[in-house]
């Protein structure tokens, strides 16, 4: 979604230390070996990404979304708006990063 809006700089933040080591190291031996070799093809692509561990209780925003999701659906949803539901978290995370700015 992010190449076709044509981004080219890009942040990934993942809740997981062993899939950004596994996607940083491009370990196809990894147990998500499908999320890995996906990765791989979207890092090869003309852009600039970086690739970062965020831990869960500091990225709310991300937990909220999770949650609206359908347990078994693989749709991609996009807002053009925020969801109601995670405000609260969007002002945490975003008073919890200008904090951690200072």
């Amino acid at each position: 979604m992010a190449w076709d809006q044509g981004l080219r700089r890009i942040i990934l933040e993942v809740d997981s230390v062993d899939a950004v080591r596994s996607i940083k190291n491009l370990d196809r031996r990894s147990l998500c070996h499908s999320l890995v070799a996906c990765a791989v093809e979207l890092l090869g692509r003309n852009w600039k990404v970086r690739i970062c561990y965020v831990s869960w209780c500091v990225n709310s925003v991300a937990g909220g979304l999770a949650k609206l999701a359908e347990p078994v659906s693989v749709e991609v949803v996009v807002y053009a708006d925020p969801p109601w539901s995670i405000s609260h978290a969007l002002q945490q995370d975003a008073l919890s990063c200008r904090l951690n700015a200072s």
